[in-house]
């Protein structure tokens, strides 16, 4: 008895076709869920006031255009040495703000090397986080240069690199945050994050300038109505870029962001990360008690600004 193995293959615009013809519309009635308390608290020893923002959590379907704010909250951020620094509510901005403010012009916030501990409290509750201030490089130099390509999906045109040197020592973590014309590029595809100056642990990287993709990573990414990619800079646009510093778990909480909302689309989404809760470094100090999201970093940060001129 003799067997046959038969191929069958598909042409893609048949595929396709068959994806297409397939799709209905369905609108699925989802569980409502209760609030949970979102803690905003990257600070940083940046001159001027500092803001931990505290919200609730409101379902997918919700339309409210902004969350709730979580008032009447005590917020204190506590240092290794027992100094304490107390975030009032701002209720004028009725936005859960919690600021601290310096009692000079020259007072910042924390200092190098200090680990802090978050402890929010809230309707009973206690919830608590920690973070150590570790050191950044300063930002060296900004350049300016143009860059032809023949793609017109390319981001040509006159781009932007700075350059930094990652500190002696292996596992220094970063955000290299850039402001164009004041405005933050804070696209999920424009949070650049760098280990040792490069892309991941194990780089080989350590006390070496940052590389070529973290460095170029201070370009917009802005595209036309056709999605072809629009010239970063032009004469007179100014460039600020910080180096904020970042423990492992805030680094990996970025990551995880990064992962969860620069997603592509189309067919090609089919083969993407599933998404998936980022994590947390807050807990509730009872076990038992509510369930808290949101994420608390006290950064370092160097800084460096520029205008492009001809």
């Amino acid at each position: 008895m003799k067997k046959f193995l038969v191929q069958v293959f598909f042409p893609v615009s048949a595929v396709a076709l068959f994806l297409t013809s397939c799709e209905d519309v369905i609108n699925p009635d989802l569980e409502k869920a209760n609030p949970i308390l979102s803690v905003d608290g990257w600070i940083n020893n940046k001159p001027g006031t500092q803001t931990i923002k505290l919200n609730y959590t409101v379902a997918y379907d919700d339309n409210i255009q902004l969350p709730p704010p979580a008032s009447t909250a005590s917020v204190q951020v506590i240092s290794g040495s027992g100094k304490i620094y107390n975030f009032i509510e701002n209720a004028s901005r009725n936005d859960g703000s919690y600021e601290w403010i310096p009692a000079t012009t020259n007072e910042v916030f924390g200092d190098l090397g200090e680990k802090y501990t978050l402890r929010v409290t809230l309707n009973g509750e206690t919830f608590t986080a920690t973070s150590t201030m570790f050191p950044v490089p300063p930002v060296d130099s900004l350049v300016f240069e143009y860059e032809d390509t023949s793609s017109p999906r390319a981001n040509k045109g006159y781009q932007a690199q700075f350059w930094a040197r990652d500190l002696q020592g292996e596992g220094n973590l970063y955000w290299i945050r850039a402001y164009k014309n004041s405005i933050p590029l804070n696209k999920p595809n424009e949070i650049n994050v760098s280990y040792d100056g490069g892309l991941s642990a194990g780089s080989g990287n350590d006390g070496k300038f940052f590389l070529p993709p973290i460095r170029s990573g201070v370009n917009p990414r802005d595209e036309d109505a056709d999605g072809n990619a629009l010239a970063p800079y032009q004469f007179n646009d100014s460039l600020y870029v910080e180096i904020h510093s970042l423990t492992l778990q805030s680094f990996n909480y970025l990551k995880e962001v990064i992962d969860n909302t620069n997603r592509q689309t189309g067919f090609a989404s089919l083969f993407s990360k599933p998404l998936t809760n980022v994590s947390t470094n807050l807990t509730n100090q009872n076990p038992n008690g509510s369930p808290v999201v949101g994420f608390f970093n006290v950064a370092a940060v160097s800084g460096r600004g520029k205008k492009f001129r001809n």
